[in-house]
């Protein structure tokens, strides 16, 4: 995760000059970065591999399997998207 972050970065820095946008960003848009950054992200990823250390890894990679499922029906129920 860290080096996924680390060539990202690098990526965003080079690539789309997103650096010198960064002081322009609002103190709400900072505390939602923030905010995404800790729980969606970090939170939900530490909470899965409890998870799969819980379970074990065959039972957890049944269940990973439905992930575009899940959001399959998420999108049409609640978005209104045509399957």
């Amino acid at each position: 995760t860290i080096m996924g972050a680390a060539t990202l970065t690098v990526a965003a820095a080079s690539v789309e000059n997103s650096w010198a946008k960064l002081p322009l960003l609002s103190a709400q848009t900072t505390l939602e970065l923030a905010y995404l950054a800790v729980f969606p992200t970090f939170l939900a990823f530490i909470l899965f591999n409890r998870g799969i250390q819980l379970v074990g890894a065959t039972k957890a990679s049944a269940y990973i399997n439905l992930t575009p499922i899940n959001a399959l029906w998420i999108a049409a129920v609640f978005y209104g998207e045509t399957v």
